[in-house]
């Protein structure tokens, strides 16, 4: 038995000359760069609205410290949420549950993270109802 010729069979399974495009290792390159670009633009998306996020934490906490600091409790520079609230709950008892509750969701959204959307609807609006 004479032995087969597969060249011709191959080339005619795999050859691209028919197709309308070429494929090359130059188009095909691009595909995971796209891909790469796709990704980034979504990253920036989700990290940008991370940024504005805390960023929002931080000026409503900075509203809350101001209102505070109006009656004469000041908040010093490197003084935690934790120990300005004992403080205000030492000088004003009567703000206890209030400032209890703003900083539990403060620090709820700037250190666990599991904040979400919701808690800072919360925040922002216990900030803006305090009134000491």
């Amino acid at each position: 038995m004479a032995p087969r010729d597969d060249s011709r069979r191959s080339s005619k399974v795999f050859s691209t000359s028919n197709l309308p495009f070429t494929i090359s290792p130059r188009h095909l390159s691009w595909r995971p760069t796209r891909l790469g670009l796709i990704a980034g633009v979504y990253a920036a998306r989700f990290l940008n609205t991370a940024a504005v996020t805390a960023d929002d934490v931080r000026r409503t906490y900075r509203l809350f410290c101001s209102k505070l600091a109006r009656v004469g409790l000041v908040r010093t520079p490197g003084q935690g949420p934790l120990d300005f609230a004992a403080v205000v709950n030492a000088a004003r008892q009567d703000l206890k549950g209030r400032v209890a509750t703003i900083v539990a969701l403060y620090i709820r959204l700037r250190s666990d993270r599991r904040g979400g959307s919701e808690d800072l609807k919360r925040f922002k609006r216990a900030v803006r109802r305090f009134k000491p």
